[in-house]
């Protein structure tokens, strides 16, 4: 059982990163503020860096301010998965020049559905309905061209497709490169 300082300190930590997401965001001044609403294209890869997803790719398209959707798919061990979610991504900050170099940083909250087939000791097929956080950040090294980074993670329930009773927590994370448009 918890004590009531570790509790109340649980309580305060969630309440702030709650009070984070519902409150309205606008990112630091710069001259491309005017642009962050603008829809953008992001591809990016993950190796080695996450779970379940061994390597795998993403698209992300974040059109509809604040709105974004995203679809991959990766290798997994012994088998492979594919994923869609779609979810809010809010601005945390953008110190691009006037010439359009430098960072920026964004937030999201997604949810979303997952596909796994393997087959570790035998024919196993899962589907998953997970939610995820991920922070990313890009330096734009032109007007409309930047590197990304973004470290997601989350997890959902997963079930077997034969038997929608048995379910298990599926703890999802990874870490992922790529250029955004």
């Amino acid at each position: 059982m918890m004590n009531a300082t570790k509790q109340s300190t649980m309580v305060f930590f969630a309440l702030c990163f709650l009070g984070f997401f519902f409150q309205p965001h606008q990112a630091q001044a710069s001259p491309f503020a005017e642009t962050q609403h603008a829809p953008s294209l992001s591809l990016r890869v993950t190796t080695m860096t996450g779970f379940p997803d061994l390597v795998g790719g993403s698209i992300s398209l974040k059109a509809l301010h604040p709105f974004e959707l995203e679809a991959g798919a990766a290798w997994i061990f012994l088998g492979y998965t594919a994923y869609a979610k779609a979810g809010i991504s809010l601005p945390l900050f953008d110190a691009r020049d006037a010439a359009g170099l430098g960072w920026s940083a964004r937030a999201s909250a997604m949810v979303g559905y997952r596909y796994l087939e393997g087959s570790l000791f035998s024919s196993a097929r899962v589907q998953s309905f997970f939610g995820t956080g991920a922070i990313e950040f890009t330096y734009w090294f032109s007007r409309s061209v930047g590197f990304e980074v973004q470290l997601s993670g989350g997890g959902g329930y997963a079930m077997q497709l034969d038997d929608l009773t048995d379910t298990m927590f599926l703890p999802e994370g990874k870490l992922s490169v790529g250029l955004t448009f």
